[in-house]
């Protein structure tokens, strides 16, 4: 999967900027937004809404939603067999560990595909 350097740095320093409250469960919640929230926040600024609210567990195809996006969570998987909905609702990584994983994964290309 080609991801698009200039969008994937833009969410990495949105994750980085303590200016998104971690939330679990849903893209985004009254309490905050899980990491592929903040993506869809940053990235797509016309993403789906319910009452001002992300929608959702992942993101979807919306209009102006990067494909890379759309498809990171399952690529991340079948590189790293972990899930970043269950690193950031489960296991408790914060914003900045996940942040570490995903560049380890697409920049520096740290973990292979198996």
């Amino acid at each position: 999967m080609e991801i698009n350097k200039q969008e994937f740095d833009t969410w990495m320093i949105a994750l980085r900027s303590s200016k998104f409250e971690q939330g679990r469960g849903m893209l985004q919640t009254q309490n905050g937004f899980c990491c592929l929230g903040v993506a869809c926040k940053v990235l797509v600024p016309d993403y789906e809404t319910s009452g001002g609210m992300l929608m959702g567990a992942l993101p979807l195809p919306y209009s102006g939603a990067p494909e890379w996006l759309v498809h990171i969570h399952d690529d991340f998987t079948d590189k790293t067999r972990k899930h970043l909905s269950s690193l950031n609702d489960k296991e408790g990584f914060t914003f900045d560990e996940i942040a570490d994983l995903l560049e380890a994964v697409y920049i520096y290309k740290v973990l292979e595909e198996r």
